[in-house]
């Protein structure tokens, strides 16, 4: 197993439970996608939308 049991299982435990979260809470896989990217972006990668509003004024 390439996983530790006081680290790598824990963190991987977490994980599930955080995309299992995301999955109930979306309603179509497009806003699963959305969440998790925006939650765990992939190493490298630039953010997908940030919310920055144009005319606040």
């Amino acid at each position: 197993m390439w996983l530790t049991e006081d680290i790598g299982h824990p963190a991987l435990a977490q994980h599930l439970y955080a995309l299992n979260g995301f999955m109930r809470a979306s309603s179509t896989w497009n806003y699963f996608y959305d969440l998790v990217q925006r939650a765990f972006p992939r190493k490298g990668t630039t953010l997908l939308a940030l919310p920055f509003p144009e005319n606040d004024r």
